[in-house]
């Protein structure tokens, strides 16, 4: 009896022994501080190989610069052929220019990733250096003049060459006259190379000379959205033709300045009535010009309006830039160009007026008005001035040749040219080419989808004054080192008691 007694004491003892073991504060601590590690440990673990994992990114950036958009995704599932896209360099060598780094040409890689994900779409790298006759095998007749840092797209023996600048998008600064990276034209460069190179047939859009007009020169930045968007642009004189030229999708007329000729006005009209063409004519303020009159005989022929020669000016100080009555802001609505409404600048334009003889085939939209306090200065003696509200941009379907024709009529022919960019500034710009877009949108057809607009590279500045940057560096340099210092002696006292 006397053995088990003592067991069970000697059991009792260990048992107590266990139980103050555990109750001991300095374990219980120690062993929170062991858990803690061991999670932080886990957590890092498997942090490092969610890095490891190549395939999940994600596009923190505001305007999502890495990631293609719907019109890119439906473009690329419903594609019939294979499209390859070769990179004409090392993989692990991005190039560079003499604006773009080679960290931007990476940020375009990483949007390039994307197309590489899709069945139709292949990515490949070759380094000429490495394969120095690749080039010539695929550009046999050196039409490309590729070189090294190249991407070429291409389907069978049909290819389009990009440059590594294209990429981006660009401004002068005109104090340094030097170039700097403003957004990232990737996914529409990309995409409109696809999309000309899938193509079976690529319509053009033809630059009217021989009236004095803007050179195609001088509207880059349009002919590149054309471009990339698989129409080619070109130029074309009417004189001495009969026929506007079948693969014609549509005529621009940039800011002519002299009238059209009198055997030019049959050729239009047929081109309209009889082939369903689509025409954009644009017109600047210009005090030598003449009053248009062949020009306004083919625009009320089919459309029932004419174009003013004027001078547009907005005595209302909230609807013009600050200083220049003539730079007038101008808003739109919704319509049938328009699917939101926009605010776009145009700086000395001209007044279109539509004639009392509407016809009931005729559907003339509004796109842009001057506001109520405007004012149409006349560059004739002869005329007189006329108030706002006034028309400066009209839309006009024709349902009522052999087929229906699509004219835009806008008093202002500079807004959208490159020399624009530097007018009015790269914000007010983008809107003025946004309003251009949709226009031609309209023209071109629905399934025509112009645009995909260049991704806007933001940068959030947080602005502080001196006063808030002296307090600011006391609490970096002073405060934040007390109340650091603070905790920790707080938690010594603490810890000293248990």
């Amino acid at each position: 009896m006397r053995d088990v007694n003592t067991f069970n004491s000697i059991l009792d003892n260990i048992a107590r022994g266990i139980l103050r073991f555990f109750r001991n504060k300095n374990l219980k601590y120690g062993v929170n501080s062991i858990v803690i590690t061991a999670i932080v440990i886990a957590l890092a673990i498997v942090l490092n190989l969610l890095v490891g994992i190549p395939q999940i990114k994600f596009d923190l950036t505001p305007d999502r610069l890495y990631t293609i958009g719907n019109i890119t995704k439906e473009l690329l599932n419903n594609l019939e052929n294979d499209v390859e896209i070769v990179c004409l360099f090392d993989e692990l060598q991005p190039p560079s220019s003499y604006y773009v780094t080679s960290s931007n040409a990476r940020d375009a890689l990483n949007m390039l990733e994307s197309y590489g994900h899709y069945p139709r779409v292949t990515i490949t790298y070759i380094d000429p250096d490495k394969n120095p006759g690749y080039m010539r095998s695929i550009d046999p007749d050196g039409t490309l003049s590729l070189s090294k840092g190249n991407f070429v797209v291409r389907r069978g023996t049909k290819a389009k060459k990009i440059t590594l600048t294209e990429l981006f998008e660009m401004q002068t600064d005109q104090q340094t006259y030097q170039s700097y990276i403003t957004g990232m034209k990737a996914e529409e460069v990309f995409s409109g190379a696809i999309k000309y190179v899938a193509a079976e047939v690529t319509p053009i859009v033809y630059f009217i000379e021989g009236h004095n007009e803007i050179s195609i020169s001088n509207y880059s930045s349009l002919s590149n959205y054309l471009l990339n968007n698989n129409y080619l642009v070109e130029t074309l004189s009417l004189a001495g033709l009969t026929a506007v030229p079948e693969d014609a999708k549509l005529l621009v007329f940039a800011s002519p300045k002299l009238d059209l000729f009198p055997q030019e006005i049959d050729v239009l009209n047929d081109y309209m009535k009889v082939s369903g063409g689509n025409v954009l004519f644009m017109f600047d303020y210009d005090e030598y010009s003449s009053d248009m009159d062949n020009f306004n005989r083919v625009m009320a022929d089919n459309g029932t309006v004419m174009i003013n020669n004027d001078k547009l000016r907005s005595d209302d100080e909230r609807t013009h830039l600050p200083g220049d009555p003539y730079a007038i802001i101008y808003s739109s609505g919704r319509n049938a160009v328009f699917t939101e409404p926009l605010q776009v600048a145009l700086y000395n334009s001209r007044s279109v007026t539509r004639m009392m003889n509407t016809k009931e085939w005729l559907t003339l939209t509004t796109l842009l008005s001057t506001p109520e306090q405007s004012v149409s200065e006349p560059v004739s003696d002869s005329q007189e001035e006329r108030y706002g509200p006034l028309d400066v941009a009209v839309a006009i379907e024709n349902a009522g040749g052999m087929k229906v024709s699509k004219m835009v009529v806008i008093g202002n022919g500079t807004f959208i040219s490159d020399a624009a960019i530097d007018l009015y500034g790269p914000q007010i710009f983008s809107y003025n080419s946004r309003m251009f877009l949709y226009a031609l949108r309209w023209m071109l057809g629905d399934d025509d989808k112009v645009t995909i607009e260049p991704k806007v590279q933001r940068s959030t500045v947080l602005t502080i004054t001196e006063s808030q940057t002296r307090m600011l560096s006391l609490f970096l340099i002073v405060g934040l080192p007390l109340i650091i210092m603070g905790s920790g002696f707080a938690v010594y006292l603490k810890r000293r008691h248990l």
